[in-house]
């Protein structure tokens, strides 16, 4: 008589061993690939950025063309009178944005203040806009994470918040172009850095003590001086070329006519904070 043998095979499991083993693994690769994905999201919210301070530099320049070139007075507009220069962009500019009100923020600075207040405290946060010649009404809800170059005025006076009229970019025909700032990744609407010491104080040209410190309106460079993309921020220029500007390359950017784009290096090491000195 014969007899067929039939053989069984088991399938074998995991032991808790291996699967502790494949866990591991999985978690190295995961703290392998995180700073690399995380650094790929930013380089994405740089280019998003960038692509919308290329818009700001198409809406200033449909500004200028309809103006004979020139930018904005800073003083009246529609028959008010401003009292906050460093926003008066917000309303002149108003029909060009309020189009394609993305270009309001960067995507590396969404979040309110959670003080409360108008302004950012930090650099991931977004201010309140408010608007030109009642800051109560109007815009009151609308944000935003750029601010301008407030020498950049066709002012009709002797000085506008003290910034004389003389230093002012009255339009964006000018030598070095490529090296004047006019839109930037900002808290607060605007600034106008300097370093005359009978107007403004070495205040103006602080250093902030950390990334995105407020400590007010006259610490004009603060509002622009900020790590918000890798070591930087976006600026748009007077040529309308955009490019990333290292966060102590502001100091040496071109902001009035007589700027002296070299006097920080005059002030030594000891000029910057310790967390900026590794910039």
């Amino acid at each position: 008589m014969w007899f067929r043998e039939i053989v069984v095979v088991r399938k074998k499991g995991f032991t808790l061993i291996e699967l502790l083993v494949v866990i591991s693994i999985i978690a190295m690769l995961l703290a392998i690939l995180m700073p690399a994905l995380g650094k790929v999201k930013e380089k994405a919210r740089d280019v998003v950025c960038r692509s919308s301070l290329k818009q700001w530099g198409l809406t200033w320049g449909i500004y200028t063309n309809d103006h004979n070139g020139y930018f904005p007075d800073g003083v009246d507009y529609a028959g008010t009178s401003g009292g906050w220069a460093r926003g008066q962009w917000i309303t002149v500019l108003e029909d060009e944005w309020a189009k394609h009100p993305k270009m309001l923020i960067c995507p590396s600075a969404t979040k309110p203040n959670p003080s409360g207040e108008v302004w950012a405290e930090s650099y991931n946060q977004t201010y309140v806009m408010g608007y030109y010649g009642d800051i109560d009404t109007a815009l009151e809800a609308e944000v935003c994470s750029y601010g301008m170059n407030n020498w950049a005025y066709n002012i009709p006076g002797a000085s506008l918040q003290g910034r004389e009229a003389e230093k002012h970019w009255r339009n964006s025909n000018v030598s070095s172009a490529s090296r004047v700032p006019l839109f930037i990744d900002a808290m607060w609407r605007g600034g106008g850095p300097d370093y005359d010491q009978g107007r403004s104080g070495i205040n103006f040209m602080a250093a902030p003590d950390r990334n995105g410190q407020w400590i007010g309106y006259n610490y004009e460079m603060m509002h622009f001086a900020l790590d918000r993309h890798n070591g930087g921020v976006g600026v748009l220029f007077m040529d309308s070329s955009v490019r990333h500007v290292g966060i102590k390359e502001l100091w040496e950017l071109k902001w009035h006519r007589s700027y002296d784009t070299n006097y920080v290096k005059t002030l030594g090491d000891s000029f910057w904070p310790e967390w900026m000195k590794r910039y």
